[in-house]
């Protein structure tokens, strides 16, 4: 029997190390999230006050002299497109701060933010954009901002680096992966291989990777994430 309650008390005396350990552990991870809840939170207050205040005011400025315009002044679409980009410009950061703040996305944020990138790469470079996204596609809100952030740096790379004139988007989800397809057509130039350093970096952060090949005329960029 003494033998007996001295193995117990060594086994007890064992696992007393291993609960403290993982407690230690567990109070550790409840501080390392507090701490990172309380960065983005801060991030997301500096974001509101220091750079979507800012839009807010130039807006209404545009807008003011928007009023002063004259009817048929030539300069009047001019500030009407500054008005359109400031506009979406607060539409994005105001993004940024719900991710920030772990807001769940809007209903069709995705769509949104992709077809505002679109729309903004046309009208800057004039090549027509298809966009295609699989039936029922979840996305956080942090992942849905990294995509639309990463498609408009890809249309900005074809816009600057190629003559394509038209370009498709393709976001998919299958297998425990996102792919986003970005494709470009037209170009007319011979294929030279790439690195799209910016979105290799993005997608690295994310666990993912970036593909590059000919299609066509042109070039097709991959970019898949786990999911």
């Amino acid at each position: 029997l003494p033998g007996m309650l001295s193995l117990g008390m060594l086994g007890g005396a064992i696992l007393l190390p291993a609960r403290v350990e993982r407690a230690q552990q567990a109070r550790l991870r409840r501080l390392t999230d507090s701490a990172a809840d309380g960065e983005r939170r801060r991030i997301s207050l500096d974001l509101h006050d220091g750079a979507i205040q800012p839009y807010l005011g130039l807006k209404l400025g545009l807008e003011a002299l928007r009023r002063k315009v004259e009817p048929g002044n030539p300069l009047a679409q001019d500030v009407d497109e500054l008005c359109r980009v400031t506009q979406e410009s607060i539409a994005e950061l105001r993004g940024y701060v719900r991710v920030l703040r772990g807001a769940a996305p809007p209903p069709g944020a995705l769509e949104q933010g992709l077809r505002r990138q679109i729309a903004r790469f046309q009208r800057f470079y004039g090549f027509k954009t298809e966009l295609k996204l699989a039936p029922g596609l979840q996305l956080d809100a942090a992942l849905a901002g990294e995509v639309v952030q990463m498609v408009g740096e890809g249309l900005s790379n074809i816009g600057r680096h190629t003559v394509a004139r038209q370009v498709a988007v393709s976001v998919s989800g299958a297998a425990g992966r996102l792919v986003v397809d970005i494709v470009n057509q037209g170009g007319g130039a011979p294929w030279r291989s790439f690195t799209p350093a910016s979105l290799v970096q993005r997608a690295g952060r994310l666990g993912g990777l970036v593909e590059v090949a000919p299609r066509g005329d042109g070039a097709l960029v991959r970019i898949v994430i786990p999911s």
